[in-house]
This record gives structure tokens, C-alpha cells and sequence, in this order.
């Protein structure tokens, strides 16, 4: 006779699980937030990945405490956050963890107030592109896509974030710290 539950029954358990975490959840989350519906959709990717329905119910509560607590939804269409089931060796079982997303920390980005504009582009082999700084000119930085042709073999990549206040901050990063990350 086994006692493994089924994947229903443990989608069953997780909610039966956050229903009980639902007020404190709403008490975590910004004014406003749609607790209801982070919670749902946590839900609905669970019922999609079994791993994830695997996972300890208080590991998924508490990445959905950082969720709601930023006010992103983990899954989803617009996929701002992800729930990521990983295994704990330690304890023999997969837990649940949020990891945001790039369009997640964009938006949250965009939320601060502290930010005008932004922007991240890609560096191929056959494209223009300076970068430099000096103490007297500050940084300086020229792309030219290639939109004509093959644009070659991923280079670099650069984000640049224009603040307010007009000051920017420019990252550049070659393709093996790109890949390394």
C-alpha cells in the first residue's frame, strides 16, 4: 500500500495551505494588490508542473510572501516572477522559489519613480559600438545595429538607466560575463 498523494491532492493540500495564509498575504502586500489573483495563478502553475505541486506548502507561501510583497505575479502570461521548484538535498524534498524575472525587475524599476528611461541592447560582430570614459568627459558610448546582412555572432551586450534627476548610469558586459550570469 502506498501513501504518495496524487497531484491533485497535493494541489488540493497547497491551497487548503494558502487559504490559511490568505490574510497574512493581504496584510504583506501593497494597497491595492490582487492577492486573489497571485495566489490563483500560483495555483494554476502548480497544476501545470508537478514539481512545483511537490513542493513544501510553506515554501511556496513564502515566495508567494515576496511576491505579493513586490506586488509581482509568479507565472502567468506576462511572467514578471517565476515559482522555480528546487531540490533541497538537505531535507529530501523540492521547495518552491521566486525568482524575478527580467520584465519583473523592469517593472519594478519603472514603479520606483526614481527612473526617466531605460534601456538594454545587444552588441553583434558586425556592428559599430565605443564605449569609453574619461574624468573630463564622463561616459561615452555609440551603437550602430547592423540592420543590413548578418549582424554577426553575439559581442556585448549594455543597458543604460537615465535617471530624473538626468544623471545615467551605463553597464557594459562582454559575452562571457554575459553567459557567466
Amino acid at each position: 500500500m502506498t501513501t504518495a498523494m496524487t497531484h491533485p491532492e497535493r494541489l488540493k493540500t497547497l491551497q487548503g495551505y494558502l487559504e490559511t495564509k490568505r490574510d497574512v498575504l493581504v496584510r504583506i502586500a501593497p494597497k491595492g494588490s490582487d492577492v486573489e489573483r497571485i495566489m490563483r495563478v500560483a495555483l494554476f502553475e502548480a497544476a501545470k508542473n508537478e514539481k512545483l505541486s511537490q513542493c513544501s506548502p510553506v515554501s511556496v507561501y513564502l515566495s508567494l510572501a515576496k511576491a505579493c510583497e513586490l506586488d509581482l505575479v509568479a507565472g502567468g502570461v506576462l511572467h514578471r516572477c517565476s515559482l522555480v521548484p528546487r531540490w533541497n538535498k538537505a531535507k529530501s524534498t523540492f521547495e518552491a522559489d521566486l525568482m524575478i524575472e527580467y520584465t519583473g525587475l523592469m517593472d519594478l524599476v519603472r514603479r520606483s519613480g526614481e527612473v526617466k528611461n531605460f534601456t538594454a541592447r545587444c552588441v553583434r560582430e558586425n556592428e559599430e559600438f565605443t564605449h569609453s570614459f574619461s574624468l573630463d568627459g564622463g561616459e561615452m558610448l555609440h551603437h550602430k545595429p547592423c540592420y543590413e546582412g548578418d549582424p554577426g555572432e553575439l559581442r556585448m551586450a549594455y543597458a543604460v538607466c537615465e535617471f530624473k534627476d538626468g544623471s545615467k548610469q551605463v553597464e557594459v558586459m562582454r559575452r562571457d560575463q554575459v553567459e557567466a550570469v
